[in-house]
């Protein structure tokens, strides 16, 4: 297994709150025994095709808006969701 850390991105905060990505980190972390890095993004609500974390290996799972999914190439979505009660 790799020691190499597990790199998360979000572009939800503030409209999520950051603890909610923090928290997914700890149970990552947790999981898999593996550092988790959070990096947050708040100036847009997903990466652009010319400077994609996802895409260039500088992230590894993101949280976006699903707008900005819809234009990138080479991203696949994940079928999960986080549902708020």
């Amino acid at each position: 297994m790799s020691s190499a850390p597990v790199r998360f991105t979000t572009w939800l905060v503030p409209g999520i709150e950051v603890s909610v990505f923090e928290l997914a980190a700890g149970v990552v972390e947790n999981a898999l025994g593996r550092n988790v890095e959070l990096s947050v993004v708040s100036s847009c609500s997903g990466p652009q095709n010319d400077d994609n974390p996802l895409v260039d290996g500088r992230a590894d799972l993101g949280w976006m808006c699903a707008t900005a999914y819809v234009g990138l190439d080479g991203v696949e979505l994940v079928g999960v969701a986080w549902n708020p009660d």
